[in-house]
């Protein structure tokens, strides 16, 4: 193993993608031409902070990751991990495979969210210096409300409320720390990185993330990312 690490990202991608309602598992959705999972890859492989990139994997599909990552030159510069059957044992087989390593900072991001650019990771790296865990926001446009059997139950104030992005960065003694106690409590379901980090009661701070850091979740949202990317410039 790779020692005297500092910062490195860990890219989940071991989900089928259900919601978009395809065959193929939504990380090898091409966007651009290119698959889904490759422009974070991308991203994150070319940050100059970033050591080590770690793509976890869904095991049904091994053999067509490496035929990607063969495909764009870069299965020397990615290391990967066997997901799980949720997203939390993904993250925590992750965090597991790097226990011998001397890692500092981890940023842990989805697959699903294409658009990552360089100014965001420098800034979650930023925020680490000072603290345990960052996590990038963006305001909500629209009012939300509470509901219960098919009624309204309660207008809230948008302005108490952020929609939360990955990637996510912690120390990795933190994050590590978190995973291991989320499951010696049973919790194995948990969608949220940061939430873990909560439940030790442990601060988490945020910094503005970008707008057109989209989830890819749904079909229709391929065509709003690949817009995006037009307007990145990319």
């Amino acid at each position: 193993m790779i020692k005297n690490m500092e910062n490195v990202a860990i890219i989940l991608a071991g989900g089928i993608g259900k919601r978009v309602g395809l065959p193929t598992p939504k990380q090898f959705l091409k966007l651009k031409g290119k698959p889904l999972f490759m422009w974070s890859i991308d991203s994150l492989v070319k940050h100059p902070a970033i050591d080590r990139v770690l793509f976890v994997y869904n095991k049904s599909f091994f053999s067509e990751t490496i035929n990607i990552l063969q495909e764009y030159n870069l299965s020397d510069k990615v290391e990967l991990v066997e997901g799980g059957n949720e997203r939390q044992i993904s993250s925590y087989n992750a965090l597991k495979y790097l226990k011998d390593s001397d890692v500092k900072n981890v940023l842990i991001h989805d697959a699903a969210r294409p658009l990552i650019d360089g100014e965001l990771i420098t800034n979650i790296i930023s925020c680490l210096s000072d603290c345990e865990a960052c996590v990038p926001v963006v305001k909500l446009k629209e009012s939300i409300c509470k509901i219960a059997d098919r009624e309204i139950l309660k207008i809230e104030n948008r302005e108490e409320f952020r929609v939360v992005q990955t990637p996510q960065g912690f120390d990795y003694k933190t994050i590590i720390l978190a995973h291991e106690k989320a499951l010696e409590e049973n919790v194995k379901n948990s969608l949220d990185d940061s939430s873990l980090v909560l439940r030790l009661g442990k601060a988490v701070k945020f910094i503005d993330g970008d707008p057109l850091n989209i989830k890819v979740t749904y079909e229709e949202d391929l065509k709003i990312a690949e817009l995006f990317v037009n307007l990145k410039g990319w």
